[in-house]
């Protein structure tokens, strides 16, 4: 990991998922989804 990445947390569904956010991408670690910020 590099000094960009930060783990945060979002709700979906109301549950509370961590994810980590590199630059403008999100990516979800509990399903391996991938959230892109264009």
């Amino acid at each position: 990991m590099n000094r960009y990445l930060s783990r945060h947390a979002y709700k979906i569904e109301g549950e509370m998922f961590p994810y980590i956010e590199a630059r403008n991408q999100c990516y979800k670690t509990p399903y391996g989804n991938l959230l892109t910020f264009t």
